[in-house]
């Protein structure tokens, strides 16, 4: 038997070559916060709720506009799904569950414009409806957001309860 790759008191040595340790990464390589990002990446139905975002967001920068503080992920919610109606198969847990992920999908499209902007146009392809759209995205383009509760700016991913996007100014 050979002594090679043993230690003086005839252990095996425990010393690793860092290239056998992990896999060289592409530079280009997607990275994800979690495990739900990964699995729920964002798709065209969710591209569109960040349009209707960015739809009331132009409107509430108008003159005359209620919505100084920006607006509304409840707001945007009821703009995307309308009136629920119960489904006549649905118990009503079904019916809680569905709104819930209806609710959390408008508002990771909140977090979204909060952390990235106003994603390319070529990620909207398919969801912009009119020439009008087009206006919107190149208006705010280069805008940044903010996460709003109260009026006050605070971190998307600890905002719990009624909060909304704005443009930061």
């Amino acid at each position: 038997m050979s002594s090679r790759g043993k230690s003086a008191k005839g252990k095996a040595s425990s010393t690793v070559k860092p290239s056998d340790t992990a896999p060289v990464k592409p530079a280009n390589e997607v990275k994800y916060c979690s495990t739900t990002c990964r699995r729920d990446s964002p798709n065209k139905f969710d591209r569109s709720i960040e349009l209707a975002f960015l739809r009331e967001l132009c409107m509430a920068r108008g003159a005359g506009s209620t919505h100084r503080d920006g607006v509304l992920c409840c707001d945007v919610e009821q703009q995307v799904y309308g009136d629920r109606e119960t489904r006549a198969d649905e118990t009503p847990a079904e019916r809680g569950n569905r709104e819930a992920r209806e609710r959390e999908r408008v508002r990771r499209a909140g977090r979204r414009l909060v952390a990235f902007g106003v994603p390319p146009h070529s990620k909207l392809e398919g969801v912009m409806s009119t020439e009008h759209d087009s206006e919107i995205l190149t208006k705010l383009q280069n805008a940044r957001f903010d996460c709003v509760q109260e009026g006050k700016p605070v971190e998307s991913s600890f905002a719990k309860g009624d909060w909304g996007v704005r443009v930061r100014s």
